[in-house]
């Protein structure tokens, strides 16, 4: 009778959560030693250090039982690594040829094409001239505001934008990602003067940007198990920013940026979450995929990829949780979002969390500047897990000894009893969409279309839709996600700047002509905002 109902209390135990911290603290602080040591240097996307990454990484699912989804593990993608003036380039001011590096440098975001005439001088971008075209025009600009002063001046018809700055430390070769549709020079202050004080003479060259690519990763395994009625995936981006080249919160210094926390934690916590399901398979009814993301931090590059290869393949995950910078628990706060992208899901957390009680702070959305972006723009549900911001992030001082091992093994664990509900099937989640989320690029705009921009387009030949908010302007007018601006009321749209001018542009009630481009085709639309 006695071993009847121990047997009895052992199942009923297994019914219920299957752990309660049981993700070790000590296997977490391995990892982010590891990927946060100096020896990979920051793992910047393309480099020895990112490589070092991917293959950690898939090492350790591989022991843990997975096995690539596809026919390989490193599901790989090309990256825009940045734009650089090709050496047959030139500028003149009147015979005498000016030396690149020093009288000027060709911003990496400029566009390639030729000028030649008297340059016009201004304090300001004029409302409306009639003799800027084919002008070059030189103007004083902060590196912030030049993008969108190079859009108004193109619009006049002005065939290059020559500026001098306060401050040129605003620029690198990886500040690329959208392409001006005319050449912008950046000129020393005293070549500015002398081109001020000599306004007969004229100004001449030719710019050609040659485009730098990159390639760099995902890690993508699964353990299967038997007679899967679908996947879920656990996901973390295992990128961060090398040197500093781009990102980070001190530009001025040149030193490894290891990312422990953003996000050698998440990546930990992801491994010793996947490595803990794969233990279990039996019980469970969905094959599990581990996802490590490369270029996050260039604009969720590595997920967008995959998360586009899957829809397109039709094997997109049931469920995505990401997680993203999970070492720094301070008071038990966690921050998770995605809550609103499928039924019931602040229940579960609930339910989940009179194991662990942490304060959690929950937002609906599934948008955000994190990968399960990537898949909530592809019909997925998601959540997404956060200690939050600290002072050390995206700089050197996010080290390994500042990461909180014992609130990191805490988070993971919890999470990890969230998967299993997923995994065992006990909790289907059915895809909601959110209504109202933001859109990134409105800032202070008077009016919305309600789009999610792509960020990782670049081709230069229009402003790519990443997802459309329910019930917007867009939305109302039939744009669908994937469609590319190329027009908006009559003017040109090549890129995210000449986008937010044309929006700038525009007032509440207005209708507007929209045209994309939609598979090769081109559609017109009326939009009322």
């Amino acid at each position: 009778m006695r071993k009847s109902l121990l047997l009895i209390l052992i199942a009923l135990l297994s019914a219920g959560n299957i752990s309660a911290q049981n993700i070790k603290s000590s296997a977490i602080k391995k990892h982010i030693e590891y990927l946060a040591s100096d020896k990979l240097k920051g793992r910047l996307p393309g480099t020895e250090g990112d490589t070092l990454a991917m293959n950690y990484i898939e090492r350790h699912l591989e022991r843990s039982g997975f096995s690539p989804l596809y026919n390989d593990p490193f599901f790989e993608f090309q990256f825009l690594k940045g734009r650089v003036e090709d050496k047959s380039s030139f500028i003149k001011f009147g015979e005498e040829s000016l030396k690149t590096g020093v009288d000027y440098f060709t911003v990496p975001f400029s566009g390639s094409g030729k000028f030649s005439s008297k340059a016009i001088c201004l304090d300001s971008i004029p409302d409306n001239i009639d003799n800027l075209k084919g002008s070059a025009i030189l103007f004083k600009s902060s590196p912030d505001a030049v993008r969108m002063a190079a859009v108004k001046f193109a619009d006049l018809g002005a065939s290059a934008l020559i500026f001098y700055s306060d401050d040129n430390s605003g620029f690198k070769v990886s500040d690329a990602a959208s392409q001006l549709s005319i050449p912008v020079i950046c000129i020393s202050k005293d070549l500015a003067y002398k081109i001020k004080g000599s306004p007969e003479v004229e100004i001449s060259g030719a710019i050609l940007m040659n485009t730098l690519r990159g390639r760099s990763a995902n890690v993508v395994m699964v353990k299967r198990v038997k007679n899967a009625s679908g996947t879920i995936m656990i996901g973390a981006h295992f990128d961060h920013l090398g040197m500093g080249e781009y990102g980070s919160r001190t530009p001025g210094r040149r030193e490894i940026h290891n990312g422990a926390d953003d996000n050698a934690s998440g990546v930990a916590a992801m491994l010793e979450i996947a490595s803990s399901l794969a233990e279990k398979t039996k019980s469970l009814k969905f094959d599990i995929v581990a996802a490590a993301f490369g270029g996050e931090e260039r604009g969720l590059l590595g997920s967008k990829a995959l998360a586009d290869s899957m829809k397109k393949a039709g094997n997109l995950p049931s469920i995505m949780l990401n997680l993203d910078m999970v070492g720094r628990l301070v008071d038990d706060k966690i921050q998770a979002g995605g809550v609103g992208t499928f039924k019931k899901a602040d229940s579960l957390l609930a339910m989940i969390n009179s194991d662990y009680l942490f304060k959690i702070s929950e937002t609906k959305g599934g948008t955000g500047a994190s990968d399960h972006s990537s898949f909530y723009s592809a019909g997925v549900p998601v959540l997404f897990f956060t200690t939050g911001v600290h002072q050390q992030y995206h700089t050197p001082e996010d080290d390994p000894s500042l990461i909180n091992y014992e609130g990191t093994s805490k988070v993971a664990s919890y999470i990890n009893d969230l998967a299993y509900e997923f995994a065992s099937g006990r909790f289907i989640p059915q895809y909601t969409y959110v209504e109202g989320e933001a859109e990134p690029v409105r800032t202070s705009f008077k009016v919305t279309l309600g789009v999610v921009p792509d960020f990782t387009y670049e081709v230069g030949d229009g402003f790519r839709i990443g997802a459309i908010s329910s019930g917007k302007a867009a939305d109302k007018a039939g744009l669908l996600a994937g469609d590319i601006i190329i027009s908006m009321g009559g003017k040109p749209v090549k890129n995210i700047y000449e986008y937010m001018a044309r929006l700038g542009e525009l007032k509440a009630g207005q209708k507007t002509e929209i045209v994309v481009k939609r598979e090769g085709k081109i559609i017109n639309f009326t939009v009322e905002l």
